[in-house]
């Protein structure tokens, strides 16, 4: 006969362990019109294209595409096709760099 402590501590690391594989990153997401659209040659740790939006990203008001970004040519590319356009885009980013700026990685 199993005891009520040993249900009561397996239940407790059930709930726990569903929370834990349930549980994922929580993904930022912003849309709007490219009204920036920033390099910096001088930045060596593999940034690329840095952009703003309107309406604005939530301070600091920033999303960078990094070049370990396995689709970098091709989201660079699609970044500034909707400046030049001004189509509207939307990025997602599950990171932040170390100025607190989203790293994108999706463009829809």
């Amino acid at each position: 006969m199993i005891s009520a402590q040993f249900k009561c501590s397996f239940s407790m690391v059930a709930v726990i362990a569903t929370s834990l594989m349930t549980s994922t990153a929580q993904a930022d997401i912003a849309s709007g019109i490219v009204v920036r659209h920033h390099l910096n040659g001088s930045i060596g740790n593999g940034r690329g294209v840095c952009i703003q939006l309107s309406p604005a990203i939530p301070a600091p008001g920033w999303a960078c595409l990094y070049k370990t970004n396995a689709l970098y040519a091709e989201i660079a590319a699609m970044l500034m096709s909707a400046y030049l356009t001004q189509t509207p885009i939307t990025i997602s980013s599950t990171a932040m760099d170390a100025n607190q700026y989203l790293i994108i990685d999706v463009v829809d």
